[in-house]
């Protein structure tokens, strides 16, 4: 999944089979990751149900992490 600027949300239950790279944006994951996660500039919150398989990776994009989350 990419994407340009704009909110992404995954919800608890859903999963993403692959990356999510997100230029812009902010990002709201409470689901799985199946691979990696890149944010560049944006927001990223990370749910107490989040399981990213692969990294976590980001530059410009501060991080909020309930306890929980796995990456």
């Amino acid at each position: 999944l990419v994407m340009f600027g704009g909110s992404v949300s995954v919800e608890k239950d859903a999963t993403v089979n692959g990356s999510i790279v997100l230029l812009g944006g902010s990002l709201t994951l409470d689901g799985e990751v199946s691979k990696d996660v890149v944010v560049l500039g944006g927001a990223v919150k990370l749910g107490a149900e989040t399981h990213i398989h692969g990294n976590l990776v980001t530059f410009g994009a501060p991080i909020s992490r309930d306890a929980g989350a796995k990456v």
